[in-house]
């Protein structure tokens, strides 16, 4: 029995290096960095690699989510006429209320409309690809829920407490406006990179596992920047070895450490993906940006949210 779950894992953790991999390889070929969503390494770990599927949502909100936010994104960054932190306000704002009408906790929405203001995108392919690539995990996670190699996890509407879940989105909200006006003004925006962001919103939460072990987590999602920044630097640009090379290498090694610590924190893969974003991370600071923003939200997290949201 511990055999064939074993196999399972082993299949489930293959298909998520494929999908991730392929999203490299066609960013590459294509020459398009709006290709890369690294957010879909998270989805993946989410939906395949955890014990089971990491949030509260159907398959279908997760692609309408994905796509309305990536959207969204897309028309902030490329037509909003204002300074890049007002837009990163207003992708924050519309995409809470977008996770709070979809009535899930599947918070990596966030991050699909935060990450076109970061890299400043202005393309459309941008929310195409983010769309694409989450329906293929979606029709993937249907399939193995069909065959047995996954279970499927019952999707519960959210019921909202108004009066509790807004405070703590206020709050959330006030934490994020101070620290992108920080990221902003020194021009350290990986400070507070998307995924960051979605990994606060989730510690945020009282009944988030991770925040009982908040020295692993922060250990670990800095060995996931350090693994992409390494690899990188190492593999693509001293050795000359291709993009989805690079991100093959670093997104397997990344996942085994996650599987032997039993952490699937989505985000934490994520922070690999993103080093391989062509010329928008600063390669000798990326680590360190990462570092210290993610200990900056945790310590924030901690602090000033001891009220319940069910976001799971």
């Amino acid at each position: 029995m511990s055999d064939r779950k074993n196999i399972k894992n082993y299949i489930c953790a293959a298909i998520a290096v494929i999908i991730i991999t392929a999203m490299a390889a066609a960013a590459e070929a294509f020459g398009s960095k709006e290709i890369i969503f690294p957010e879909i390494a998270a989805i993946c770990l989410g939906a395949f690699i955890a014990p089971r599927l990491a949030w509260n949502t159907s398959k279908l909100r997760m692609l309408v989510c994905i796509a309305v936010c990536a959207l969204f994104g897309y028309i902030i960054s490329a037509f909003l006429p204002v300074t890049i932190y007002f837009k990163l306000l207003t992708a924050f704002i519309i995409g809470t209320v977008v996770l709070v009408l979809s009535e899930t906790g599947f918070v990596p929405m966030l991050s699909a409309i935060i990450l076109p203001v970061v890299i400043k995108t202005d393309s459309i392919i941008y929310p195409v690809s983010a769309t694409l690539l989450t329906l293929s995990v979606t029709v993937i996670l249907y399939l193995l829920e069909k065959t047995g190699i996954r279970e499927k996890r019952a999707f519960i509407p959210q019921k909202t407490d108004i009066k509790n879940s807004y405070t703590i989105l206020l709050k959330r909200f006030a934490v994020y406006s101070v620290l992108s006006f920080i990221s902003v003004q020194t021009g350290f925006l990986i400070a507070l990179a998307p995924p960051l962001v979605v990994a606060f919103t989730e510690l945020s939460n009282v009944s988030c596992p991770a925040r009982k072990i908040p020295l692993k987590i922060c250990l670990l999602i800095s060995l996931s920047a350090f693994t992409g920044e390494a690899v990188r630097y190492a593999i693509c640009q001293t050795m000359g070895f291709s993009l989805f090379a690079g991100v093959f290498i670093s997104v397997i090694a990344v996942i085994a450490v996650l599987m032997l610590a039993k952490v699937y924190m989505p985000p934490i893969l994520a922070i690999t993906v993103l080093a391989f974003l062509p010329n928008e991370v600063n390669i000798p600071l990326y680590t360190l940006q990462i570092t210290a923003g993610f200990s900056v939200l945790m310590i924030c997290a901690l602090l000033f949210f001891n009220d319940k949201i069910n976001d799971k």
